[in-house]
C-alpha cells in the first residue's frame, strides 16, 4: 500500500452501491478489497472506500441520490478504484478493525 493513498472519504454509514443502468454514476469494483487495491496499483490510481451497513438512511440516500450523479461519476471513475463494503458482512469487520 506504500503506493496507494486509501482515501476513507466517508465512515461506517455509507451506501451499498451499484452502477447505474445507463453507465452513469460511480462505478463501484466487485471484489474483495486486496483485490481492489491491485486494481489500483496496476492503474496508477486511488481507492475510494466506502463503508456502510444494510439498515443506513443516509446511505440509502447516497446510493439513490448522490452515486449516479454522472459528473460525478466521470469524475470519479477516472481516478479512483471505487468500492463499497458492508461493514458488517464479509470482510468488512475484518476492515473496520484494520482501518
Amino acid at each position: 500500500m506504500k503506493y496507494l493513498a486509501l482515501t476513507f472519504l466517508l465512515s461506517i454509514s455509507l451506501a451499498s452501491f451499484a452502477k447505474t443502468a445507463e453507465g452513469d454514476g460511480i462505478e463501484f469494483f466487485h471484489g474483495t478489497f486486496k483485490q481492489a487495491l491491485a486494481k489500483a496499483k496496476k492503474e496508477n490510481k486511488l481507492i475510494f472506500f466506502v463503508a456502510y451497513t444494510s439498515w443506513c438512511g443516509p446511505c440509502k440516500v447516497l446510493k439513490t441520490k448522490v452515486f449516479p450523479d454522472k459528473e460525478l461519476g466521470e469524475y470519479m471513475n477516472a481516478k479512483f478504484i471505487s468500492i463499497g463494503v458492508d461493514m458488517e458482512a464479509g470482510e468488512g469487520p475484518q476492515l473496520a478493525n484494520m482501518y
